[in-house]
């Protein structure tokens, strides 16, 4: 049984179930990486009512009201923090709509600076057999709030990539990400969101699983990487299943999620069980 609220609250891992339009609790610039995917434009209903994001009437409200929650990342968000945003886009009444890149346009509008477009390369596409390509890709882009933001990839020296598919100059004496991230195969040796796994796991404690739209979690991982240190707070402003959740804790930092579907944060709670049991704090579990 799914409560009407839920909420997660231990030292190192917090979801609230709310909107992230308001994250009174967070203190003014105590984050340092934000990773977060919102939903898409009328790609999918997630049965949260009529003014759920991703189900306004055109085009320009949904940019409008993405670009609206995150007004108070600039707030919280270290002045050497980063924003990262993963957003794609459906066919619409036969047409795109370029939405990833207007988002960014009106990011800047609103003062982000943009630093960074990554294109994740997919293997799940869906065919098309219309006059134009099958689209495999979405975008994540990198906002930071000022040209000194913390960055580090030294970590990319002890990266397990000899045939640089995710990076260019392995082994060499200067080594960076390419523009460009393919998860299609284990190029990057670390561990891999296996929705399998986690559905079975659910169905263990109760829980149906149907959300199928959860970024692997190496997508969260590498800008948690290079953005953020041992110790830092990361959040998610739109936590969904807790990938970010779980590749934040697993490498030593704290996680704050935001959630307005109570269901996602019991799915969250299974797939963080293993660091919330460890956690000395109290875990509170609201119904």
């Amino acid at each position: 049984v799914v409560p009407k609220t839920c909420q997660i609250y231990t030292e190192n891992i917090k979801i609230y179930h709310k909107s992230c339009a308001n994250m009174e609790e967070l203190a003014d610039k105590s984050v340092s990486t934000i990773v977060t995917s919102p939903p898409y434009f009328h790609m999918r209903d997630y049965g949260t009512g009529d003014n759920q994001r991703g189900l306004e009437d055109d085009v320009k409200s949904f940019i409008k009201g993405l670009v609206d929650d995150f007004k108070d990342c600039k707030r919280v968000l270290k002045d050497d923090g980063s924003l990262w945003v993963n957003l794609g886009e459906a066919l619409l009444d036969g047409t795109y709509n370029a939405i990833p890149h207007r988002f960014a346009i009106a990011m800047m509008e609103e003062g982000w600076l943009l630093n960074d477009e990554i294109v994740w390369t997919k293997s799940n596409a869906r065919f098309t057999a219309a006059n134009r390509s099958v689209r495999a890709h979405e975008y994540i882009f990198h906002f930071v709030r000022s040209k000194n933001f913390y960055y580090n990839n030294s970590w990319l020296n002890e990266l397990d990539d000899v045939n640089n598919k995710l990076s260019l100059g392995t082994k060499a004496s200067m080594v960076n990400l390419k523009s460009w991230m393919d998860c299609k195969s284990s190029m990057f040796n670390a561990g891999s969101n296996n929705m399998d796994d986690l559905r079975k796991a659910c169905k263990e404690n109760g829980i149906n699983l149907t959300h199928t739209a959860a970024f692997p979690v190496i997508v969260p991982l590498l800008p948690i990487l290079l953005t953020s240190k041992v110790g830092d707070t990361v959040i998610d402003t739109y936590n969904g299943t807790g990938s970010t959740g779980q590749a934040a804790v697993e490498n030593g930092r704290k996680y704050v999620g935001y959630e307005v579907k109570s269901e996602y944060i019991m799915i969250s709670k299974v797939r963080l069980r293993d660091h919330l049991e460890s956690d000395d704090s109290i875990e509170r579990l609201a119904a």
